[in-house]
């Protein structure tokens, strides 16, 4: 995901692009900040595809506002979120369809909830992986991958359009990459599985929505369905929002 920081304190940039990555390293989200000290310079920059733009309303060259009346004649859709030392300006700044309206100096924890907001309204934004498969860089989507299976220095994973991509990986290094991801669990030695893509467990073998049928690791099935439970619960908790 791309951000744009229009304000012409190059300290407050500073603080703001630290706290977006701390965000994007917590959630697994890559996130590239740009500075723009002048508002006429990042209008040439549009077409770096930027998902969210936070634009200081007290600037010189070009206040806020007019910054973002310009910006949004030309894009219709960008997430605009106005920082500002004073709230003098906020009926205006919403007259812009500006998403949020955030006071210096800044609180980490509006910050992120402002990024996890606007991140549920970007359609472009998804948790993924980089992974290599046969010499070319793909950014997998953790939503898309079904399911991981070990076979010494390779891994062989599934998505959900019944693909089989093989990478050179180890199953640690797999596991550090998405330990932030509760979806996915391991149910055996070498085996990971996208909880979402779970059907049904049975005796001794969980059984995946495209057809496939994995061992479980009996010992710990109390352990892994307990787990299973757990996320399909607060996931569920999530969408009906209580």
């Amino acid at each position: 995901m791309k951000i744009a920081i229009i304000d012409d304190e190059k300290y407050q940039f500073d603080i703001l692009k630290d706290t977006c990555t701390e965000y994007g390293n917590n959630n697994n989200i890559k996130i590239d900040t740009d500075y723009y000290e002048d508002g006429n310079v990042f209008l040439n920059h549009l077409n770096n595809n930027y998902s969210i733009c936070f634009i200081d309303i007290y600037m010189s060259a070009i206040n806020g506002i007019d910054l973002a009346k310009k910006l949004r004649e030309i894009n219709k859709d960008i997430v605009i979120v106005f920082v500002t030392t004073s709230s003098d300006f906020m009926a205006e700044a919403f007259s812009v369809h500006a998403f949020h309206y955030i006071t210096k100096p800044y609180e980490k924890e509006k910050i992120f909830q402002v990024l996890t907001d606007s991140i549920a309204i970007l359609p472009d934004v998804s948790h993924y992986i980089q992974i290599v498969c046969d010499k070319k860089n793909i950014k997998l989507k953790i939503k898309d991958l079904v399911s991981c299976e070990s076979d010494a220095h390779y891994l062989l994973l599934t998505t959900s359009d019944n693909a089989e991509l093989r990478v050179r990986m180890t199953l640690n290094k797999f596991i550090e990459e998405t330990k932030n991801y509760e979806e996915l669990i391991q149910i055996n030695r070498g085996i990971i599985i996208n909880i979402d893509y779970l059907d049904k467990i049975d005796n001794s073998n969980c059984h995946l929505t495209n057809g496939t049928v994995f061992p479980i690791k009996v010992r710990e099935k109390k352990s892994i369905e307990n787990k299973i439970n757990q996320y399909i619960f607060c996931k569920l908790r999530k969408q009906s929002n209580i």
